[in-house]
């Protein structure tokens, strides 16, 4: 069971982020702040982020940075995307299975 990673274009086109990407979360949920947006991933569904929260995604992936230090790589890894996400004006989708 994971999370699988998808950057949606303005049009709703997806790319894969690749199963490394998917792990990467999986360790930076297990870490989320009750009533965070990170929270609110539903591992079982779909989750969809638009820019305006992926903005308050970031800080709460800076959150979950600065009190996990073994979770630096895997922050910046979705940070990564995050920012390739804001350069296209898309969407970052989220695949619970």
């Amino acid at each position: 069971m994971g999370v699988d990673v998808y950057l949606e274009d303005q049009i709703h086109g997806r790319t894969y982020a690749g199963a490394e990407v998917g792990v990467q979360l999986s360790r930076v949920l297990a870490k989320a702040r009750a009533g965070s947006l990170l929270a609110s991933v539903d591992v079982y569904g779909d989750t969809m982020f638009n820019l305006i929260q992926l903005q308050q995604l970031e800080l709460e992936l800076d959150a979950v940075s600065a009190a996990n230090i073994d979770l630096r790589p895997d922050v910046e890894s979705l940070k990564l995307i995050i920012e390739k996400i804001a350069r296209s004006r898309g969407y970052l989708w989220l695949s619970g299975d």
